[in-house]
């Protein structure tokens, strides 16, 4: 006889979402080298192919500051995280919210709510819904409508509070006129739509398959648990068999079927030894 939560209980349960949250906050680093390479491409092409930058050194400085954090959260992945599963949940929630701020940052020095690549906000706020827990996840939406509505904010009293660096475009008869901000508009719209479904994709690919595997596994326990010859009750917390196998399902006497006290039909000297491991403050049952 063995105490048991159960096979598919609310800590194993979240015991697979924590091994599937590990795995995404590995991916995010991953992900990340590709967003510090992508940043300082973007600053190459606004400052030398389409020359609408006015200083690019911000932007510059803001890759390096990204690639030092992702070199951070790799040692703290690998290191201090190994002492426990909560910590990768922090510390994926701490890169959500880090990436939302230099997103901002970047867009504040490359032009502000005129640039058109604050759509990727979005795609910010779906990762975190799909990797992170709900609450969790709304938190980082809200930071991202909050570091928006300050860029709005910034934008509307003239660069008061954070200064302003605009895109260096002709702005006659609007930006939408500009091909240039035309241009860039498009690919910013492509690039977040396809590059969402994309990782969505591949995110609910990778955590389809951990389920996969998990189910897998408890299928091979149960058919290997079902197959021994030696009898196998397994006694929640409660004090109520969860589960038991075909070897242990013999011991019961002739004519009962379990139901209502969950020890009936056992022997008593069985019965007895499930009794003890019910909490000590529940009556024991009847002795069947």
């Amino acid at each position: 006889v063995s105490q048991s939560h159960g096979f598919d209980n609310q800590k194993e349960a979240d015991a697979r979402f924590q091994t599937s949250l590990l795995d995404q906050g590995s991916w995010l680093i991953s992900l990340r080298w590709v967003a510090v390479g992508m940043v300082v491409a973007g600053t190459l092409i606004g400052t030398w192919v389409f020359p609408v930058l006015s200083d690019p050194r911000p932007l510059y400085g803001l890759a390096g500051i990204l690639l030092l954090c992702n070199v951070g959260y790799l040692a703290i992945s690998r290191v201090v995280c190994r002492r426990g599963r909560r910590c990768h949940l922090i510390l994926a929630t701490v890169q959500m919210e880090v990436d939302l701020l230099v997103l901002t940052a970047v867009l504040h020095f490359s032009g502000g709510v005129t640039n058109p690549f604050f759509l990727f906000y979005i795609f910010h706020v779906i990762i975190a819904t799909i990797i992170l827990p709900r609450s969790t996840s709304f938190v980082v939406g809200m930071t991202a409508i909050v570091f928006f509505g300050l860029l709005a904010a910034n934008e509307l009293h003239g660069g008061m509070v954070l200064g302003h660096h605009p895109l260096q475009l002709s702005s006659g008869g609007g930006i939408w006129r500009n091909p240039v901000y035309g241009l860039g508009a498009f690919a910013a719209f492509a690039f977040t739509v396809v590059l969402a479904q994309v990782l969505t994709h591949m995110i609910l690919g990778r955590m389809t398959a951990k389920e996969l595997e998990a189910q897998r596994s408890n299928d091979l326990l149960r058919a290997i648990i079902n197959a021994m010859e030696e009898g196998l009750i397994f006694v929640t917390t409660e004090g109520r068999i969860g589960f038991s196998n075909p070897a242990a399902q013999r011991w019961r006497l002739d004519g009962c079927d379990g139901r209502g006290d969950p020890n009936q039909g056992y022997p008593e000297p069985l019965a007895a030894c499930i009794r003890t491991l019910a909490p000590c403050d529940k009556p024991a049952g009847p002795s069947g």
